[in-house]
């Protein structure tokens, strides 16, 4: 999809292997946790040269729960 200009956004799995490239400064939020440009480490996608991909940690305000997104954007506001 990043090929052909899509973005897009989903959930990250539970034991995503990557490797952090740059961590990015979370300014104005106190939900977002952390905000990372990354690339995965797996064997399949090393093989495949994905690009380097977003991940977006967030704190629900009302639930405490964190999720994890990643994501193909990085010039939006996390």
């Amino acid at each position: 999809m990043t090929d052909k200009g899509l973005f897009w956004v989903t959930r990250a799995r539970k034991g995503m292997l990557y490797e952090v490239m740059q961590s990015r400064q979370v300014a104005g939020s106190v939900n977002v946790i952390r905000d990372e440009i990354l690339r995965l480490s797996n064997k399949r996608a090393r093989q495949a040269g994905a690009y380097a991909i977003r991940r977006v940690e967030y704190r629900d305000p009302e639930s405490g729960k964190i999720y994890v997104f990643i994501t193909n954007q990085k010039t939006w506001s996390a």
